[in-house]
């Protein structure tokens, strides 16, 4: 049987002593998608590339590292190939799940607005609502107060409210504050959110 393939996005770093600029990816994210029952794909951030790949993906995960243009980020290549797959995932191309980074890239496509939040950055917290009911872990300095329309929170941070997951009501767009990939062992109810949402069998 063929596995369906799942691209990722990566993140972008300068190394000044090679005279670099790399796409980087953690490791523990092919393990994460090989335990959805999936083949993880790196997408390198060159659009051209990502647009000739786009055909054989059956979902897309969006992961963290960085911040979008939005909010401070310099890395205008990603930003340019994570606004084309928002784009085509919202078209229906695939599903989409986006991770911290990729979180504030989706709800930005729908005008989010971010604020600077302490107590995010490496200190796990519990969530609540749809999705929450757990602790999960948390790495980001920019928070969501509010959900953009149409955009539905499914989970907010229990200490300040913060939004810590969305969905699109209609379109295959998701996307979760926490990494599910540096929780270790997976947590099993990471696996079964991800694999519903990216519409795996």
């Amino acid at each position: 049987m063929t596995l369906p393939v799942i691209g990722l996005t990566q993140r972008v770093e300068e190394v000044a002593g090679w005279n670099e600029r790399r796409d980087q990816l953690d490791q523990n994210w092919a393990r994460f998608v090989h335990a959805l029952g999936a083949v993880a794909l790196p997408l390198p951030n060159h659009l051209d590339t990502v647009k000739a790949l786009v055909p054989g993906l059956a979902g897309v995960i969006l992961t963290g590292g960085g911040d979008p243009a939005a909010l401070g980020g310099t890395t205008p290549e990603r930003d340019a190939v994570e606004t084309e797959l928002i784009r085509r995932a919202g078209a229906g191309a695939f599903p989409l799940v986006g991770v911290c980074r990729g979180f504030q890239s989706l709800a930005c496509a729908f005008g989010g607005r971010f604020t600077e939040v302490a107590g995010h950055i490496g200190t796990p917290h519990p969530v609540t609502g749809g999705w929450g009911g757990r602790t999960v872990n948390s790495f980001h300095r920019y928070g969501l107060p509010q959900a953009p329309e149409p955009l539905i929170a499914e989970a907010r941070s229990a200490g300040d409210g913060l939004v810590e997951a969305i969905r699109h009501p209609s379109l295959p767009l998701a996307a979760v504050m926490w990494h599910p990939e540096r929780t270790l062992p997976f947590d099993p109810r990471d696996i079964a959110l991800f694999r519903n949402l990216l519409a795996l069998p």
